[in-house]
């Protein structure tokens, strides 16, 4: 993961074999995990300061884990 703080970019990189493949978020900017089960980051939210979005839909993120 990576926050580009001058662009107000996220970057977010999963690791296939030796080399790493951008993931991109889903069409509400959602970033979900493939490795860590209900690691879901809001990235609008923490980009504009909405913390308790951002905790809302890790938590919802935590809820579908099996």
């Amino acid at each position: 993961m990576v926050w580009v703080v001058p662009a107000q970019d996220f970057h977010w990189y999963l690791k296939e074999g030796a080399s790493y493949r951008r993931q991109m978020p889903d069409d509400h900017g959602i970033f979900c995990s493939v490795h860590l089960c209900g690691l879901w980051l809001h990235w609008p939210a923490l980009r504009d300061g909405h913390l308790s979005l951002v905790l809302e839909t890790l938590q919802n993120g935590l809820r579908q884990t099996p």
